[in-house]
């Protein structure tokens, strides 16, 4: 009996529909889930990147959160960036829990 453990991979993404001001990624793994990679820039801080639980459509579960982290730069974080951590998050390595300063 073998105890591989099956790696998690993107089997597609598509843009987060919002009627706010959220932007993101939909991601759907291997694992069935889907999952919304959100870029968001809070006032006096950097830009943040965060990775939650979603469906299908874009509902948000902002209290199952996979990652958070700080990112460095002016310009809006690459999404792909987001992904790949989500991807490093569902296959049991360590990624950031940064929290935002208010």
């Amino acid at each position: 009996m073998s105890t591989e453990k099956v790696e998690i991979t993107v089997i597609k993404t598509k843009p987060l529909k919002s009627t706010t001001s959220v932007e993101g990624t939909l991601v759907q793994c291997s694992n069935n889930l889907w999952y919304a990679i959100i870029t968001m820039r809070p006032s006096r801080n950097p830009w943040f990147m965060k990775a939650v639980s979603a469906t299908s459509t874009g509902r948000t579960d902002i209290s199952a959160e996979h990652f958070s982290m700080k990112c460095a730069g002016v310009n809006r974080p690459n999404p792909e960036d987001g992904v790949q951590t989500l991807l490093n998050a569902l296959n049991g390595i360590e990624v950031p829990k940064d929290k935002i300063a208010y």
